[in-house]
């Protein structure tokens, strides 16, 4: 399968200095391209993997995520991909289980959303350029280096500024040692499958309905399942790396989790093609540097669980775009600090959150009390979703 998009010539881009190249294609890569190029920037757009493409992800837009992609111009996937609104939340562990409402987010594929983003930047302005590797070089008094690598032919050009996107296992900034990630020790691995979702438990009963977020904790991880815009299964986990060890690979893994926490096996999760990712949690050593901005998984990464992820990188994508504007007009050494402040502003806070999440779901007789206490009182639940559901102020 093919994308429609149009995409920028190789031989053409070098021609140029661009003012902001742009490096991975997700939602935080796109969003900052897109609002980068209705700022008045010339803005080239790069993606490893050529489109579409799937990637390790709960496929879960949040009420905050839905809200920043509508004010920012990029549409709401409900609408426009006729994706299922998410009003419901599930989670299952050791046979027991609490059913709670959260705002209303969306459920949708990867491939589908990050292709529609894309389409949107491209409407706005932005050149896109698929299949090419990025490489981050140094920088000197206006602009910094990037080198372009596709089919085997390497392209060097110029930005005035350079915004990396590209995720947890990017590797545009390895030549880069003050950019070096550091890991969180107790960090666990993503793992992500599509399935046919005509899969149903032993009993016949439908694992996941359309609208519902669930979530089943056990020993060695967690693993979220919803319905995507197409009728699709996704199927999302976090496992410990020995745990996958010892069941000899993901699928494996991911069946131990659901077994413990009392979900009969999946059909076709064993023969289903598996993505898997680097350590979940981790963060860079700066966010900023001479002409260069990190956004989104790339900058940092604590586990989410209810779309979460993906609110984050629309926030630091739409704020990054006027401060990114800014230093291609004038930089100065605080415009890396000013992004750095900023960064931490908008997600300090809600990362706390997932990280306690994180912590509490290691222990799996926690969240078994924790169910039967929400199943008594679920309004506890109600100032965390509503912190989570809240819009950041970008601006």
């Amino acid at each position: 399968m093919t994308s429609g998009l149009p995409r920028a010539n190789f031989d053409a881009i070098r021609l140029r200095c661009w003012d902001a190249v742009v490096i991975g294609a997700g939602p935080a890569g796109s969003i900052a391209a897109g609002c980068a190029a209705r700022l008045g920037l010339d803005v080239l757009l790069v993606e490893k993997r050529a489109f579409p493409r799937d990637k390790v992800c709960g496929c879960c837009v949040n009420a905050a995520a839905r809200q920043l992609l509508q004010q920012e111009g990029f549409g709401d996937p409900a609408v426009d991909l006729n994706a299922p609104r998410l009003t419901g939340f599930r989670l299952i562990a050791g046979e027991q289980s609490v059913s709670l409402s959260i705002p209303q987010g969306a459920a949708v594929s990867r491939a589908r959303l990050d292709e529609h983003l894309v389409e949107r930047a491209v409407t706005a302005g932005v050149a896109f350029l698929d299949g090419a590797a990025a490489q981050v070089g140094g920088a000197n008094a206006d602009r910094r280096l990037v080198s372009i690598t596709k089919n085997g032919q390497t392209a060097d050009l110029a930005a005035r500024v350079v915004i990396v996107a590209d995720g947890l296992a990017g590797r545009s900034l390895k030549a880069l040692d003050d950019f070096t990630p550091v890991v969180s020790r107790a960090s666990r691995i993503g793992a992500a499958v599509m399935l046919d979702n005509e899969q149903t438990s032993d009993s016949g009963a439908a694992i996941c309905a359309p609208g519902e977020i669930v979530m089943a904790c056990g020993r060695g991880g967690y693993v979220g399942l919803v319905v995507v815009e197409d009728g699709r299964l996704n199927v999302a986990a976090a496992v410990d790396v020995l745990l996958v060890r010892e069941c000899r690979g993901l699928a494996g893994a991911v069946q131990h989790v659901l077994h413990s926490a009392g979900i009969p096996a999946i059909g076709g999760m064993s023969d289903a093609r598996w993505i898997g990712t680097p350590p979940l949690t981790q963060r860079r050593r700066r966010a900023a540097g001479e002409r260069l901005f990190v956004i989104g998984d790339a900058a940092g990464y604590v586990e989410p669980f209810t779309g979460e992820g993906m609110a984050w990188a629309t926030a630091t994508a739409a704020a990054v775009a006027p401060i990114a504007a800014e230093a291609v007009r004038n930089w100065h050494a605080a415009s890396a600090s000013a992004w750095t402040g900023r960064y931490r502003r908008l997600l300090a806070r809600r990362q706390r959150y997932c990280r306690w999440l994180a912590h509490l779901l290691r222990h799996p007789s926690l969240v078994r009390m924790t169910v039967q206490t929400l199943n008594l009182w679920p309004a506890l639940t109600r100032p965390y979703l509503r912190e989570l559901a809240a819009p950041a102020i970008v601006s």
